[in-house]
């Protein structure tokens, strides 16, 4: 099982409060009905209607994230309840999707059944939605229930505004540096925007519902205690709103031409991906990059997606002519048995030990509706083993169950989102499995996980400090991040400086030891270790076999206080400068200054600065320069490796990171 010990914090309060949930709702979850595939299909002319509807607080509420007081300050645009009714025939289904951080068990159930009940559709055939938001109030208590009000009105309106339809998908694969997995560095990244075209008869562009994966975390105001967040609805806001205004402004001339009854006005909804490890920070200065200017990399971001958005949708076909399936399953999950012997007073295990999968088909497109944070790897697999032309994943409905990730990585319990759920390892392989089914009845899933293909790593720490040390295993050379329980497996070093660390998926690992004053490795949220003394140490973990490293760590010793670049400039193939040394360099001291090509994408930056192109050194007198230099668009970057180990670590060695002014060698 996952050691309960090592559960991802930060997301109880997030993912597993239980409440009270209504009759119809209940009725889904019946023994009798757990497992059981309902489905329903109509082919026929296509009917649409949708609506949004202002979910902003009215009253000053506390945010996720930031400090933790009372705000009622904005930015951006509103806060939304979307809903789009989809009807073929005697066939309709209701999705909605809303800016909030996600629904737990309970708030979704209170949730549905108030749509149900004041939309007279069966609360099975409601998708319910969020754009993972973290710039909007948990839905509990009285937040809870203004949502589920304007939630329900958003609906009643679509069914007040239905209208003969035709509809169409694109897809487009978009730059791989616009999402990176921050998880694993070798996980894969997913950058597939779908986008559903909506017309009336006539062809004219009613609405849209676009699909891509990445955090909806970019432009929340606070992560910090000390500073309060804003309300808003992130990245996923400023999209639909540059839809919305770059339709009406295309329309505009047509207004003038035909008259003020012209419709400008366009529906915009977002359904988040497969983001349970996806974040659109992006890796390498390529990021900065728009059309070839330098941008603020959350700018391009925003705009890079909403400009494919509005690039796609002249090319997508509609049709009215609709074969519509939804097929719904409850299925059946485990509680992590020593997560609850754990904390049996716990409300987390009031809830049932099951969750709702939906499947919405449309001619050659399924709609898999997942109930959690579903990862990269998991939501490629249902991609491949759907049947269907185009997939399109829809995380963060119905339910919390937390992340969904593969049994291995469960097991394994590195990751931050491998601890992120109470229920236990095998629920990833449930999931995927069940949802897959849902839509490729045929579908064999691969064997059970094998614990045989776990390797280890063991090692000895030379070491004369004073404190009692920790070594600590990661899937990406970063130090550890405390707050978010980001900081991997651990181990106690034992007296004669020995450690070892089991259950270990096979490929590239990172290394850290620090010291502690603790007589166990393990952390509570918001625990700090004494002091990191090295990190990203690469260790390449082999099935069934132990990999042996060694660390012999000295105290860092300089009395250089800081590096700052001053001037550079090029010169033919020669690219030369100052860098300022703060404090005095020792005789034996040498700061390392590289070359890195720009516009080159890469994966990690700590990576990134063991290798640059151009290595040279760095005096005393802080003069430097690179002879030689091939054409091409470079940065400089430094550091002085003040403990003497051969990596650059930010944070423990002087850095200065390989940023700024861009340097052309023709």
């Amino acid at each position: 099982m996952i050691p309960s010990r090592k559960l991802a914090w930060v997301l109880f309060p997030i993912l597993f409060t239980t409440s009270a949930w209504g009759t119809k709702v209940e009725d889904m979850f019946r023994p009798e009905k757990v497992g059981k595939v309902f489905s329903e299909s109509a082919e026929g002319k296509l009917k649409v209607g949708f609506a949004s509807v202002n979910i902003d607080p009215t009253w000053p509420v506390v945010l996720p994230y930031g400090k933790q007081e009372e705000v009622l300050e904005f930015y951006g645009g509103p806060c939304w309840a979307k809903a789009l009714v989809l009807q073929v025939g005697d066939l309709k289904v209701a999705w909605v999707e809303l800016d909030v951080i996600g629904l737990t068990f309970g708030p979704a159930c209170e949730i549905r059944e108030r749509i149900a009940s004041e939309a007279g559709i069966g609360p099975e055939y409601i998708i319910l939605g969020t754009t993972h938001n973290h710039a909007y109030p948990r839905v509990y208590d009285k937040v809870k229930d203004w949502v589920a009000e304007r939630s329900a009105l958003a609906v009643r309106r679509a069914l007040d505004d239905m209208f003969e339809a035709r509809i169409g998908v694109g897809h487009r694969v978009l730059r791989s540096d616009l999402v990176n997995n921050r998880e694993k560095i070798d996980g894969p990244s997913i950058t597939d925007l779908y986008v559903f075209r909506i017309d009336d008869m006539d062809g004219r562009m009613k609405g849209v519902v676009f699909d891509f994966p990445a955090h909806a975390v970019m432009l929340t105001k606070s992560w910090s205690p000390e500073k309060l967040g804003m309300i808003g609805p992130d990245w996923p806001g400023y999209v639909r709103e540059y839809i919305e205004l770059r339709t009406k402004l295309d329309r505009l001339w047509e207004v003038y031409l035909k008259g003020r009854d012209v419709p400008t006005e366009v529906f915009t909804m977002f359904a988040q991906g497969a983001c349970g490890d996806q974040v659109g920070l992006g890796q390498g200065p390529t990021v900065h990059e728009l059309e070839g200017e330098l941008r603020p990399w959350k700018e391009v971001f925003v705009k890079t997606v909403a400009r494919n958005v509005m690039e796609m949708l002249p090319e997508i076909e509609t049709t009215s002519d609709v074969k519509m399936t939804f097929r719904w399953k409850t299925v059946k999950l485990s509680f992590d048995e020593e997560l609850r012997r754990k904390y049996p007073q716990k409300d987390w295990w009031k809830r049932p030990e099951a969750t709702l999968l939906q499947a919405l088909i449309l001619n050659d497109t399924a709609i898999l509706v997942f109930p959690g944070e579903l990862v990269a790897e998991l939501g490629l697999k249902c991609r491949e083993n759907s049947g269907f032309e185009k997939t399109v994943i829809v995380g963060y409905a119905n339910d919390a169950v937390g992340y969904i990730v593969s049994e291995g990585e469960a097991l394994e319990a590195l990751t931050y989102a491998s601890t992120g759920s109470i229920f236990g390892p095998r629920r990833g392989r449930t999931i995927v499995t069940e949802a897959i089914k849902l839509v490729n009845p045929e579908y064999r899933p691969d064997p059970p996980f094998d614990p045989k293909t776990f390797g280890s790593i063991a090692g000895r720490v030379h070491y004369d400090g004073k404190f009692r040390l920790v070594v600590g295993v990661m899937d990406l050379p970063r130090r550890p991040g405390y707050g978010i329980h980001a900081w991997g497996r651990r181990a106690m070093v034992g007296e004669d400086g020995s450690y070892r660390i089991e259950r270990l998926l096979p490929g590239r690992k990172f290394l850290y030891v620090a010291e502690t004053e603790k007589d166990s490795p393990e952390l509570e949220r918001w625990e700090k270790d004494k002091k990191i003394l090295t990190y990203g140490r690469l260790a390449v973990v082999r099935p069934g076999r132990t990999t042996y490293v060694d660390f012999y760590i000295k105290e860092p010793e300089t009395d250089v206080k800081a590096l700052k670049l001053g001037s550079v400039e090029v010169e033919g193939n020669t690219i030369a400068g100052r860098l300022i040394i703060e404090g005095k360099l020792g005789s034996e001291e040498r700061i390392v200054g590289g070359l890195y090509p720009f516009g080159v994408p890469y994966r990690n930056d700590f990576l990134r600065l063991q290798s640059p192109a151009v290595r040279t050194e760095v005096g005393p007198s802080g003069e430097f320069a690179f002879h030689a230099v091939p054409p091409g668009r470079y940065q400089v970057g430094f550091f002085l490796d003040v403990n003497d180990n051969g990596l650059a670590e930010p944070g423990i060695d002087l850095v200065v990171r390989p940023s700024g002014q861009v340097l052309e060698v023709r």
